[in-house]
C-alpha cells in the first residue's frame, strides 16, 4: 500500500502529467474498484496510462467470465483457455484473494482447471469458487489434493464428484463450503474446520448412505437434493440449520408406514433403514441447534424416524416444520414439542389439506411429565381454515399453548416455501 508521501506524489504527478484522478488514488482502494470487474476488463485497463501498464497483475481478485450468453463473454473454448493460461503466466506470483472461473462452453476447458486452481493455491488464495454454467454437462471434479493454509472459502457449481472420499482436512482454516447443483458419488465427506456447509440441489448417487463430518459448524443448509438422505456426525456447535427434502424420492416407504419399515422387498427406503438399525440420521446431530427448518413431502419418513429415536431439543428456540409432522393423529408434532422445553416461536407451513396415508403409525416415547407451553407461540401458514387445520389448533391448546398465542395467516404457498 501506498504510503501517504507517495500518495501526495502521485497526485502531484497526475496534476502536472494531466492524468485522471482515478490514478492518483491509493492502491489498495484502486484494487477495490477494479474486483467488481471481470479480470478481461481489468487487463484492458493496461492501455489507459503508461502507468496502467501492469496495474493489473496486482489486483488480488481475478474473475474469468462465462464463455457463451454475454456481452463479455470468450467466442470459444479455445479463446478462454488461451486467455487465461497467458494470464497466470503474465501475472506471476502477485498475492490472490478470490479466484472465481465461471465455465459455459465445451467440455475441453475442463482440462485447464486443475492448472489454475494450483496457480490459485500457489498465490494463497483465499476464496476460490468455480461455476459451470453449461446445462445438462458437469465439470469434474478437481482431480488434485486441495492443500491451503490460506483458503477459507470453497464454492463449487454443477461439478461431479466420482471420488469417495471428499476429505478437506488439509485446508485447515476452511470456513465456508458451498456445493451446489453437483452430483457426489461421495460416501465421506470431511471437514474438521468448517464452519457454515450448504448443500443445495446436489444429488447423492451412491449405492449407501454418504456420512458428513463436520465437527465445527455453525450453520447447515441441505436444500433440495436428491438420492438418499446423508447421514450426519455429531454437530455440537450448531447454531442454525435448515434441511427441505421435497425432491427426495428415495427415503419413502411404499407400504404408508410412518416411519418406514414395510418390509417389502422392493421398497428401497425400507430396506436402506433395515441396514442402518436404530441409527439416526440427521436429527440427532441437529438436536444441539437453535434454529431449525425442517420441511419434505408428507411421504418421506427420516424425520418422523429420527424422533422416534427419542432425541431431546434441549436449545431449540425457533421450528419451522411442514406437513410431514401432522399425519398420523399429530405424533410426531406432539412428541417434537414435548421434546423440545425451552422453544419458543412454532412455525407450521400447512398447505396440503389432504387426508393421512399412513397405513402404519409409530410408537413414540411420550415426556414422562407434562410441559406447560404458556412462553410458546405459534405461528399457522395455510390456504384454508379447513377441518384439519381446527384439529391441530385444538391439539395445540390440549398441549398447553394459551389459544391467544396461536396466529393464523392465510395465504397461497410460494416456491420458496
Amino acid at each position: 500500500m501506498a504510503t501517504g508521501s507517495a500518495t501526495a506524489k502521485r497526485r502531484k504527478s497526475a496534476a502536472e502529467d494531466g492524468e485522471d484522478r482515478l490514478s492518483a488514488l491509493p492502491d489498495e482502494l484502486l484494487h477495490h474498484i477494479l474486483s467488481f470487474l471481470t479480470t478481461r476488463d481489468v487487463v484492458q485497463t493496461s492501455f489507459l496510462a503508461r502507468s496502467w501498464r501492469n496495474r493489473w497483475k496486482s489486483v488480488p481478485t481475478l474473475r474469468v467470465p462465462d464463455m457463451l450468453g454475454f456481452e463479455d463473454a470468450f467466442e470459444d473454448a479455445y479463446e478462454a483457455n488461451k486467455f487465461v493460461n497467458y494470464l497466470v503466466l503474465l501475472r506471476g506470483q502477485n498475492p490472490l484473494h478470490e479466484f472465481e472461473i465461471n465455465y459455459g462452453s465445451a467440455d475441453e476447458t475442463f482440462g485447464y482447471l486443475n492448472l489454475w486452481i494450483r496457480y490459485a493455491l500457489s498465490c494463497n488464495v483465499r476464496i476460490l469458487r468455480i461455476n459451470n454454467n453449461l446445462l445438462g454437462h458437469f465439470c469434474p471434479f478437481p482431480d488434485m489434493l486441495l492443500v491451503s493454509n490460506q483458503l477459507t472459502t470453497l464454492e463449487l457449481c454443477s461439478l461431479e464428484s466420482q471420488k469417495p472420499l471428499l476429505d478437506f482436512s488439509t485446508c485447515p482454516v476452511l470456513q465456508i463450503l458451498k456445493l451446489s447443483l453437483t452430483i457426489l458419488d461421495s460416501t465421506y465427506i470431511s471437514s474438521p474446520s468448517v464452519k457454515h456447509l450448504s448443500i443445495c440441489g446436489c444429488q447423492f448417487r451412491g449405492s449407501q448412505r454418504a456420512r458428513i463430518s463436520t465437527p465445527s459448524l455453525i450453520s447447515f443448509e441441505l436444500v433440495e437434493y436428491m438420492g438418499m438422505t446423508p447421514i450426519l456426525d455429531d454437530m455440537p456447535l450448531l447454531v442454525s440449520a435448515t434441511v427441505k427434502s421435497d425432491m427426495q424420492w428415495v427415503d419413502n416407504c411404499i407400504g404408508g408406514f410412518e416411519i418406514g419399515g414395510c418390509g417389502n422387498a422392493s421398497c428401497q427406503g425400507c430396506l436402506c433403514i433395515k441396514r442402518e438399525e436404530r441409527k439416526s440420521v440427521l436429527l440427532e446431530s441437529l438436536s444441539h441447534a437453535l434454529h431449525l427448518e425442517l420441511t419434505s413431502e408428507t411421504n418421506m419418513f427420516i424425520f418422523r424416524r429420527d424422533l422416534a429415536l427419542c432425541p431431546v431439543f434441549g436449545q431449540l428456540k425457533t421450528l419451522i416444520v411442514n406437513e410431514w409432522c401432522t399425519v398420523a393423529n399429530l405424533h410426531a408434532l406432539i412428541f417434537f414439542i414435548q421434546h423440545s422445553p425451552v422453544l419458543e416461536k412454532l412455525t407450521l407451513q400447512l398447505y396440503e389439506d389432504q387426508e393421512d396415508t399412513v397405513a402404519k403409525e409409530a410408537k413414540y416415547k411420550w415426556a414422562e411429565q407434562s410441559f406447560a407451553f404458556k412462553h410458546l407461540t405459534v405461528k399457522v401458514e395455510c390456504g384454508k381454515i379447513s377441518e384439519r387445520i381446527k384439529r391441530i389448533l385444538k391439539v395445540l391448546m390440549t398441549c398447553g399453548v394459551p389459544p391467544e398465542q396461536i396466529k393464523i395467516f392465510l395465504r397461497k404457498r410460494t416456491n420458496r416455501d
